[in-house]
């Protein structure tokens, strides 16, 4: 199981003398969050993922990474707002978000959205089975 987590670093050239500190700040939270998400991962679930942080816009970074690993049998991606998405389809980004429909347009493999309020637990059988299957 690997954990992706796509930087999007706002330009802050106009902050002059901060901009690095901010960049360092913002991928200190990143690197922080996705060590609570492993953390949890491997305490309900029993599997200890990898992580890694790439910088870009999401929709973009997550098709670079499994066109370039071909042993990536499938996406899994939580639903985001979309007050800050463009939309590839209305109607379905509506109910899944935009990312998760942008991603299943570009990838020759499944793509599994999470709802915001799936428990932890829900998630564990879903990877066994998924395991099992391949």
């Amino acid at each position: 199981l690997g954990i992706i987590h796509v930087l999007e670093v706002p330009a802050l050239s106009f902050w002059a003398g901060i901009e690095e500190r901010m960049k360092a700040d913002i991928r200190a939270e990143a690197e922080r969050n996705l060590i609570q998400i492993s953390n949890r991962i491997r305490e309900t679930c029993e599997i200890t993922p990898e992580y890694y942080l790439v910088k870009g816009m999401p929709e973009e970074e997550i098709i670079k990474v499994v066109k370039a690993n071909p042993e990536i049998a499938m996406v899994v991606v939580g639903r985001l707002g979309i007050a800050h998405e463009k939309r590839s389809h209305p109607s379905l980004g509506r109910h899944w978000g935009a990312l998760p429909v942008k991603l299943t347009e570009h990838l020759p493999i499944p793509v599994v959205t999470v709802p915001p309020d799936m428990a932890a637990s829900g998630v564990c059988p879903a990877l066994a089975d998924f395991h099992t299957s391949i």
